[in-house]
């Protein structure tokens, strides 16, 4: 019997520690995401993308702002706690910054677009994520 409780508490004890992520039932809803980034028409390999979650648009459990990374032909899927589990319905507005060797620490003025897009209050490109599957048009970077 002795042994039984503490086989219980361990396991309870395991289960408490490893659960350091939020639970599914704190996640938002989510909508799967995917699109591409050219730059002078050419596909723009390494390019963080950065979704900025416009107030008050969205459920207020989602991350304000989420990045993704392009690939080898400039597209991207948002993935956060699982692959392409995609972002929140809401309205976001979106930034880019281009790094050289798409590094996302590096510092700002490292931006092979020189700012033009880093911002969110001066940037152009404005999104609607709907509760579906959204395949965004191309941006189309100069």
């Amino acid at each position: 019997m002795r042994v039984l409780l503490r086989s219980m508490m361990m396991s309870a004890l395991l289960l408490q520690v490893s659960g350091c992520g939020r639970s599914s039932a704190e996640l938002e809803p989510r909508s799967p995401v995917r699109g591409e980034v050219t730059v002078a028409g050419q596909p723009a390999i390494g390019l963080i993308v950065r979704f900025n979650l416009n107030a008050g648009s969205g459920d207020p459990r989602a991350q304000k702002t989420v990045e993704v990374l392009t690939d080898a032909q400039g597209k991207f899927r948002v993935s956060q706690n699982a692959p392409y589990d995609g972002l929140a319905p809401g309205k976001y507005t979106v930034t880019f910054f281009w790094p050289h060797g798409g590094d996302p620490e590096a510092p700002a003025n490292s931006d092979q677009l020189k700012g033009r897009y880093l911002k969110p209050e001066t940037c152009q490109f404005h999104i609607e994520v709907l509760p579906q599957s959204n395949e965004l048009p191309p941006f189309a970077l100069k």
